[in-house]
């Protein structure tokens, strides 16, 4: 799992300079770090859950499962873009209502569960958290300041 996060990180590190958008000739990084950060944050999270309940099958293997969510969103958005719909915006808002439709079928279904129906419902938090920031264009100071900072590392 470490050289999974490390592999994302580098890869939003590689993709940074095409996000770059200059203003005043000032580089603004915007908000394309935060997804990349968001699915880092589930899928340790998930794994985290995953080890420490190791001993309780019912937890891990529901932290597991959404550990994969992480991975069918980028796919997901691939294979609407160049299936479906060539359009930017409605790739984003299918890809959206597809991943909430099956976060809140999953939270449904496993409502009358006995035992690790909470692990699902840590899921949605990131999402609704990172797309209110994208679709409402908040801009954060500190923020920005990672952004410049991480893409400022020489890791290429």
């Amino acid at each position: 799992m470490p050289l999974l996060f490390i592999s994302v990180l580098l890869l939003a590190h590689n993709l940074l300079p095409s996000h770059t958008v200059i203003i005043d000739n000032e580089k603004k990084y915007g908000l394309h770090l935060i997804i990349p950060f968001r699915d880092v944050l589930i899928m340790g999270l998930m794994y985290v859950i995953a080890i420490w309940y190791r001993r309780d099958i019912n937890i891990t293997a529901r932290a597991m499962f959404a550990t994969g969510i992480v991975f069918i969103v980028p796919a997901l958005v691939r294979l609407i873009h160049y299936a479906f719909i060539p359009r930017d915006p409605w790739v984003s808002l299918c890809t959206l209502l597809i991943v909430y439709c099956l976060l809140i079928g999953l939270i449904i279904k496993e409502s009358k569960q006995q035992r690790g129906r909470w692990v699902f419902q840590l899921v949605p938090g990131p999402y609704i958290v990172v797309h209110s920031i994208m679709i409402f264009q908040v801009q954060f100071d500190y923020w920005e300041s990672f952004s410049k900072w991480f893409a400022g590392l020489p890791l290429i």
